[in-house]
């Protein structure tokens, strides 16, 4: 299959020339990189666990439940907000490197 066909259908979130993919690849990570280690952490977690038990309800139940989890932890750590953003700081973020 084409990379265009598979973007058509939802496969891929994006396609790149050849020769811009090894820059944007570093890219991508510098974000990934730059978001709260627990939430990565716990978003693998979540996903990794969907895989096993394939379901909507029980995905959503999963993520919540960690997303509190995230929550509590920071609490305790003195942070008060997970890895030191909150909701709006991260959503500005995220919109700011996804426009970029």
């Amino acid at each position: 299959m084409k990379a265009e066909r598979a973007y058509m259908m939802g496969m891929v979130n994006r396609v790149v020339p050849r020769g811009e993919l090894e820059a944007q690849t570093y890219d991508i990570a510098a974000r990934i990189a730059s978001q709260p280690r627990l939430g990565l952490a716990l978003t693998k977690t979540v996903i990794n666990r969907v895989e096993e038990l394939q379901g909507l309800r029980t995905t959503m139940d999963l993520a919540f439940g960690y997303h509190h989890f995230a929550h509590a932890h920071s609490q305790v750590l003195g942070a008060g907000q997970l890895g030191g953003h909150d909701a709006k700081s991260m959503v500005q973020a995220n919109k700011k490197e996804g426009s970029a």
